[in-house]
């Protein structure tokens, strides 16, 4: 069963009946390209058009009814704190027995060609579609260039291709766009049945400056790999040509590349496995000087593929008071708030404190943050400028935004500290508008990697779904541009401290950013 929660969230609900020993069950979800959750149902009860269960990794029950033809039911989550959440799912076109009962052919399924013509027409709507839809389309790649591009991807196409294989044909040319939300993805119930079925590369890795390094073998704890261990060639095929050839398939704002890292270590195996769905691997590698190889064998994609990173149930923000004399600590994962005046007077609690603590300093973790309303970042934006402020230029197709294109006053509790600024590659969208608001506005110092997004992205996104392969293309409408100068498209922005985390810190699970900020305040106390 699939459907979507809170509007944003994609859900599928996985019920498998056991006959004598009742009902098993999980809940998958998807913020965009991300599974956040991967939880076992338990207490699941059918009966007379009602369906109950339970999420104990949540402490979050679930009481809904099925329509009269069973091929939906809806209802509410039912959170710790007793708040009620609807969500409403159907079943998939091709339900979770027909996938059951296809299980011995997965192989064939996931290889499983279309014919030329009909890839070559989904090409060609794809590339009408972009060319019609998109507002940009030829602001890094001319037009002439893409027209190029896109004729060769096509005469390329001429023998039957898998899904993945076609995939990774046109990926590219969407990548060629520059813009981080114009971008493709397999047809989704297609990937949750190789993701549940399928069987992916073993090892996790971690990726940097063109090289991979262990980090750990779920499923496979005998390779005798030692974590850091640099991994030189899978199957034969260099580390660094597996890298470039994932690369050109990722979308990422202009030039940047730190999103694309970013994006290769959240999910390798599940690119990998368009490349190479192997079901062993050989595996060269350098240790402590030496070097030798390993033959593993291919692993569910439970065990491999991205954990969970935000909890919808949960918060997207927190502030605390760190170690670090009079240093708070403001964390915002996501501005896709659910409650308005929740957040709002958070904000107000925090800066509240903040002013009437003697000596101010502020951290803002925007890590991993990959936007949300710019209705959020305004606010917050409120609170972390002495001055009058304009988020964006005036944009005509969105007429919603009105209050964002108008000057907006500092809030009367404003911080007047310093502001460090902690970025990565997973800034997006709305949290690069606010990066650049806060470097044009504020004298904030910027730690970290050059960010995913800044001053200017496309969005106001439609979904298109191709007729033959049913891959959905993922298409932005509009421009939106913050109200700043001096900022140049293409440009990577301007950090204060460059600083990348290293495969040590990621084996030793410390925060070397965070500590790094919190050094330059102990180094630099005001005066």
């Amino acid at each position: 069963m699939m459907g979507n929660f809170m509007e944003q969230f994609k859900t599928v609900i996985l019920l498998d009946n056991q006959s004598d020993a009742g009902y098993a069950g999980k809940i998958l979800m998807y913020s965009g390209e991300t599974r956040i959750q991967d939880d076992e149902l338990s207490g699941i009860s059918l009966g007379e058009g009602n369906i109950t269960f339970y999420i104990s990794a949540k402490e979050t029950s679930f009481q809904g009814r099925f329509n009269e033809s069973n091929t939906e039911f809806s209802g509410h989550f039912i959170f710790p704190d007793n708040s009620r959440h609807p969500l409403s799912v159907k079943k998939f076109e091709k339900d979770s027995q027909a996938v059951e009962k296809d299980a011995p052919l997965l192989k064939e399924k996931i290889r499983q060609s279309f014919p030329v013509e009909e890839l070559k027409s989904d090409f060609r709507e794809l590339v009408n579609k972009l060319k019609e839809l998109h507002p940009r389309l030829y602001s890094y790649s001319p037009e002439g260039s893409f027209r190029k591009e896109s004729e060769e991807i096509l005469e390329s196409i001429n023998t039957d291709l898998s899904l993945e294989e076609y995939y990774s044909r046109i990926a590219p040319l969407v990548a060629s766009v520059r813009c981080s939300h114009t971008g493709i993805r397999l047809p989704r119930e297609y990937q949750l049945m190789v993701e549940e079925k399928g069987y992916f590369f073993p090892l996790k890795l971690y990726f940097q400056e063109g090289k991979a390094y262990f980090l750990s073998a779920p499923g496979s704890p005998e390779t005798g790999l030692i974590a850091g261990a640099e991994i030189k060639a899978i199957n034969k095929r260099p580390v660094p040509d597996i890298i470039e050839e994932i690369l050109e398939l990722l979308p990422a704002e202009g030039f940047n590349l730190t999103r694309k890292y970013q994006e290769l270590n959240r999910d390798f195996p599940g690119y990998f496995h368009m490349l190479d769905p192997s079901e062993s691997f050989s595996i060269d590698f350098a240790s402590s000087g030496s070097g030798g190889s390993l033959e593993v064998q291919a692993v569910p994609y439970s065990l491999v593929g991205p954990a969970g990173l935000t909890d919808p149930s949960g918060s997207p923000y927190s502030f605390q008071m760190l170690n670090t004399p009079e240093t708070g600590m403001l964390k915002l994962s996501s501005f896709g708030i659910r409650d308005m005046d929740k957040y709002f007077a958070f904000l107000d609690s925090v800066f509240l404190h903040l002013k009437h603590t003697a000596e101010q300093e502020l951290i803002l973790d925007l890590r991993d943050n990959p936007g949300g309303h710019p209705i959020f970042a305004a606010q917050l934006l409120s609170y972390l400028t002495e001055s009058e402020f304009t988020y964006f230029r005036r944009n005509p197709d969105i007429k919603e935004f009105e209050p964002l294109y108008l000057p907006m006053k500092p809030n009367p509790n404003h911080y007047d500290g310093r502001l460090y600024v902690l970025v990565n590659g997973n800034c997006l969208s709305t949290t690069g508008h606010l990066i650049s608001l806060l470097s044009y506005h504020t004298e904030a110092i910027f730690i970290g990697e050059d960010p995913g997004s800044t001053y200017l992205c496309n969005d106001f996104s439609t979904p298109v779904k191709l007729t033959n392969t049913g891959i959905e293309a993922n298409i932005p409408r509009t421009t939106f541009v913050t109200a700043v100068e001096g900022f140049h498209e293409g440009d990577a922005f301007p950090l204060d401290y460059e600083f990348h985390v290293s495969v040590q810190h990621i084996l030793a699970a410390t925060d070397p950013v965070c500590s790094f900020a919190c050094k330059l305040i102990a180094e630099n106390p005001k005066l």
